[in-house]
């Protein structure tokens, strides 16, 4: 029988009402580490737009030997923000797989004079010259512990599955890798020793969940940097995750040495990991999720019916639509706010903020900037201008009920979107073009293309300009 995007299907015992899943992107909390009230709402927005699962960021276990990147479930009173988040997103029918990392090692965001913790003696990534400190197997075995009490707490708060976080060149996978790993020890030389932590991490999660509740690994088979992992040292890896008693596997590809190879950029090709992917899947037997700019709802159908997928993740097009998932499930493809690959949510992140999208002003602020409904109040209201702020501010206006008349002086709506949009590796630019033309239409706007607006044509009586 022949597979298709909203399957009802089962990982273990967790029954799921679709094959599309949010991929995990880390999230801000409160002071503490715990979930915010705004990444509550922002999980429970993705929910509500038929993602099937939902898979948090990584939350650390511990705080010990590096300071806290993102949300931290390694105490009791994590768990009561973490079932508010779960309960909301289970009212929509998601479920919620929590992804829980011992760390970043050599990654972690850190100072020219504190080295950081890793696998072996080897450069930090942002202060090459800052030797990390190798973790002793007293602090793995402390780091594995954690892991599980963290297990634990999941549960505690009703979660549906745990992930343990172990790819894209973070602590476990420093542990996996001979370019970082060059212990002498158990934990260091083959590639058995070399995935001991992981291996270990999965036992403990094991002992502190259900034996009905899934566990999956996200993993990087293929680095595709020169003299980093191939295939097929990842192959080998798959098939050790696999008798280790793993429910699925989350492939990745790439490292921070090339994060175009793992983070989708405005230059990523249509479902770029794809090829990796199905080499994992042709020789495992439990599902394979996968993601790597598979927003083309066609992409990411025929990567599940050709079997290479079991399950479709969307990371960056979930922060821009939330929606994705209705929208495909009902044919309104039209009506999907493209993600165009600028990366601004991976630059607030990464200077300390919370993710910002650039065409989802709602994104991480669903309940502060939310709409207010119309309520039969009439406003006339005169935009100037169709590019894309204008086309946004007409729609913004019809959706709040409003009457909208929307002047460009051009022969066609937007703006300094299509230069923007021009070079072949920014298509997506001019589909938000189409998009926003889209919504305009759909809303009754009334379009006046020729048409140039100034103090002295202006004619009408308008309540707001725009």
């Amino acid at each position: 029988m022949a597979k298709s995007l909203f399957d009802k299907t089962y990982i273990g015992k967790m029954k799921l009402k679709n094959r599309i899943f949010m991929s995990p992107m880390g999230t801000t909390g409160e002071a503490d580490g715990a979930y915010c009230n705004e990444g509550i709402d922002y999980f429970e927005e993705r929910a509500k737009g038929g993602a099937g699962l939902i898979i948090t960021g990584a939350n650390v276990v511990s705080t010990k030997y590096e300071p806290r990147p993102c949300t931290e479930l390694s105490d009791f009173h994590h768990v009561e923000r973490l079932n508010m988040l779960i309960e909301r997103c289970h009212a929509y029918g998601a479920k919620v797989c929590v992804q829980l990392s011992p760390g970043l090692g050599r990654q972690q965001f850190t100072d020219p004079f504190t080295p950081p913790y890793s696998a072996g003696s080897v450069g930090a990534f942002w202060f090459p010259d800052l030797i990390c400190k190798p973790f002793s197997k007293e602090d793995i075995h402390y780091l594995v512990e954690k892991v599980g009490y963290s297990a634990s707490l999941a549960v505690n708060a009703g979660a549906d599955c745990v992930e343990l976080h172990a790819y894209g060149g973070y602590l476990l996978d420093q542990f996996h890798s001979v370019q970082w790993n060059n212990r002498t020890d158990e934990y260091g030389g083959t590639l058995e020793n070399r995935m001991r932590f992981t291996l270990e991490c999965i036992e403990a999660i094991k002992k502190n969940v259900p034996d009905t509740m899934p566990v999956l690994v996200k993993f990087t088979p293929h680095q595709r940097v020169e003299g980093f992992r191939t295939i097929d040292e990842g192959i080998e890896m798959a098939k050790i995750l696999e008798e280790a008693g793993v429910d699925a596997l989350h492939v990745d590809t790439g490292c921070y040495e090339e994060w175009f190879q793992a983070i989708t950029t405005v230059y990523s090709k249509e479902g770029y990991k794809l090829d990796v992917q199905k080499a994992i899947k042709d020789i495992v037997s439990v599902p394979v999720l996968g993601d790597g700019n598979l927003k083309d709802p066609e992409v990411a159908k025929k990567a599940v019916e050709d079997g290479i997928l079991d399950y479709v993740g969307l990371a960056h097009q979930m922060l821009a639509d939330p929606y994705w998932p209705k929208k495909v499930k009902a044919h309104h493809e039209e009506d999907i706010a493209p993600c165009v690959g600028c990366n601004e949510c991976l630059l607030a992140g990464f200077s300390g903020k919370h993710y910002y999208c650039a065409v989802n002003p709602l994104c991480y602020a669903e309940k502060a900037y939310a709409l207010p409904l119309p309520n039969g109040q009439k406003r006339k209201v005169l935009v100037i201008g169709g590019g894309p702020a204008g086309m946004m501010a007409a729609i913004t206006a019809k959706r709040r009920g409003f009457d909208v008349d929307l002047y460009e002086k051009e022969d066609k709506l937007g703006g300094t979107l299509w230069p923007a949009g021009g070079p072949d590796f920014k298509a997506d630019v001019l589909k938000l073009i189409k998009y926003l033309e889209t919504q305009c239409k759909k809303l009754d706007v009334n379009i006046h293309l020729n048409s140039p607006i100034t103090k002295d044509n202006l004619e009408g009586d308008y309540d707001k300009l725009f």
